[in-house]
């Protein structure tokens, strides 16, 4: 069944994905922003409309997740939105990312990995 407990490997790649899925919905709510000068035009916005139901997906994929890992590592994932949005900001807006942001996103990065390697299996119940 889909609530029943996942391997943790498959449960980091989840938390990785809710943090694209939610630098992507970030991007949506700013193309939606840009796109609809009212608010009351952005409710019916598809881009608006996506990113909301991105932001509510998220959460479902997480509960799904935590069952497999720490919710301190859940935490530190959430840190990839950061290198995401970076990214995101890049390619859909054209925004500059100077060496000391590159070097930033490589730091989160690395801090990552070194907290899951560090981190047990699962968390305490």
């Amino acid at each position: 069944m889909f609530l029943n407990g996942i391997s943790r490997s498959l449960a980091v790649g989840v938390l990785v994905c809710v943090a694209l899925l939610t630098a992507v919905a970030q991007v949506l709510l700013k193309r939606s922003a840009l796109a609809t000068p009212s608010f009351s035009g952005r409710l019916g916005d598809r881009r608006f409309v996506g990113a909301v139901a991105l932001f509510a997906a998220c959460p479902l994929l997480v509960i799904w997740a935590l069952g497999s890992v720490d919710f301190s590592f859940y935490y530190a994932t959430t840190a990839l939105n950061y290198v995401f949005v970076a990214a995101g900001s890049r390619f859909a807006f054209g925004e500059a990312i100077d060496r000391r942001k590159v070097a930033g996103c490589i730091l989160i990065v690395v801090g990552l990995i070194v907290f899951a390697l560090t981190s047990p299996a699962t968390g305490t119940r």
